[in-house]
């Protein structure tokens, strides 16, 4: 169970963070 939920945190983390990048680069 902790490995499945460790395993969701790195994809959203993998997800969030060009995400994230592209957020920041938005407001001009």
């Amino acid at each position: 169970m902790i490995k499945s939920k460790l395993l969701l945190a790195g994809l959203l983390a993998l997800v969030l963070a060009p995400v994230a990048a592209l957020a920041q680069a938005l407001p001009d």
